[in-house]
């Protein structure tokens, strides 16, 4: 055994590097699809009631797909770095409450937050957390049945491939809207 390649705790074998670096790029993947696209299904709410739903939907599908791994214990492992990841991303949204400052944008006029809103807000949460958990639960039900052969490893490298560019179109768009409504404006009124 390699240390340099596999890491173990008294000959208990882990994860291999490679694994390791699936792992966290796929925890921090679906970390980033997640939370703005729960900005946006909500934002999505305020012009049609079906669109917010066939986008989750959509989200939930690369979610899935930033999810999928070898094993369940990659998956879980994933699943808590993306837990952790979101963390300070959704710290950023609400400190800046971008949702609201974003609706003023596209909505002029809209005004401030209200409780029904909220509420709704929370609803597509849930719906958004339960497709995302069946998805990723499904990719892997799914990739047993195909064990680790030729079509699960192109498969692998089109999710590689996909979500990264998912993942740079979703900061490309969040650096858009932060040139539009800084930050900082909103933070400087906190101190």
């Amino acid at each position: 055994m390699n240390c340099s390649d596999n890491l173990s705790v008294s000959g208990y074998h882990l994860f291999t590097l490679r694994d390791w670096v699936d792992i966290v790029s796929g925890g921090v993947q679906a970390a980033i699809i997640f939370y703005p696209s729960w900005v946006i299904a909500d934002i999505l709410s305020w012009k049609t009631n079906y669109l917010p739903f066939i986008f989750i939907l959509a989200v939930a599908v690369f979610y899935g797909l930033a999810m999928l791994s070898r094993t369940w214990r990659h998956t879980f492992t994933k699943f808590g770095i993306s837990v952790i990841a979101a963390i300070p991303v959704y710290q950023y949204f609400y400190m800046a409450n971008y949702t609201f400052r974003a609706l003023n944008w596209v909505l002029p006029g809209y005004g401030k937050p209200s409780a029904s809103n909220g509420f709704a807000s929370v609803m597509l949460l849930l719906f958004l957390l339960t497709a995302c958990f069946v998805t990723a639960v499904s990719t892997n039900v799914s990739q047993q049945k195909i064990k680790y052969d030729l079509k699960f490893k192109r498969l692998f490298r089109l999710k590689t491939v996909v979500c990264t560019i998912i993942c740079i179109g979703i900061i490309a768009a969040i650096l858009i809207m932060e040139r539009r409504f800084p930050v900082y404006t909103v933070l400087d009124n906190f101190g």
